[in-house]
């Protein structure tokens, strides 16, 4: 994951995470950020300043739950998962 500045385009940080990411959201009340990545992971972040962030504890989901979204209401992490010849609906909370 990369922090850019959006005014200059200078990349201020990088950080890592899984690959094949879809999906990456912030929460400005919590100034949290995550990754979802198909590696079976959701990898997050807390901006600790604007240009510094902390790594918070990975996710595990399932291989290929690349798919995410959040409801910012609740803090809420969405990821739909495959399982067999199903699909269901991970939900992740504080």
């Amino acid at each position: 994951m990369a922090v850019v500045n959006g005014e200059s385009g200078k990349v201020l940080g990088t950080y890592p995470i899984g690959d094949k990411v879809d999906a990456t959201v912030f929460d400005p009340a919590s100034k949290a950020v995550f990754s979802s990545t198909g590696d079976g992971h959701v990898y997050g972040f807390h901006q600790d300043s604007a240009d510094r962030y902390s790594t918070l504890a990975v996710i595990s989901t399932a291989q290929g739950s690349k798919t995410m979204t959040m409801d910012r209401k609740t803090q809420r992490l969405f990821v739909p998962a495959r399982e067999g010849s199903a699909i269901a609906m991970w939900v992740f909370e504080k």
